[in-house]
């Protein structure tokens, strides 16, 4: 967390965009990309709990919203 509270530094946890990905926005980065899948979907489970309103993702451009509800809505698109 940075900027107070207000940004999330996700890293390669929660990506909103991949070379590799047909999907655009926020996702859990591909199982490929997973050392330990289950860890990262701990990890992103967390995030739905953060009042953050940026996401500063290690793939993919900024993504403005709430981090919450971008979290959320990766983890029922994920198949892992």
């Amino acid at each position: 967390m940075v900027a107070a509270g207000q940004a999330l530094v996700s890293g390669d946890a929660l990506i909103s965009g991949h070379d590799v990905s047909r999907i655009s926005g926020p996702q859990c980065a591909h199982g490929a990309f997973n050392h330990d899948a289950a860890a990262n979907r701990r990890a992103v489970e967390h995030f739905t709990t953060l009042s953050a309103d940026t996401l500063l993702p290690g793939h993919g451009p900024f993504y403005r919203g709430s981090v919450a509800d971008a979290a959320a809505s990766a983890l029922s698109s994920d198949s892992a």
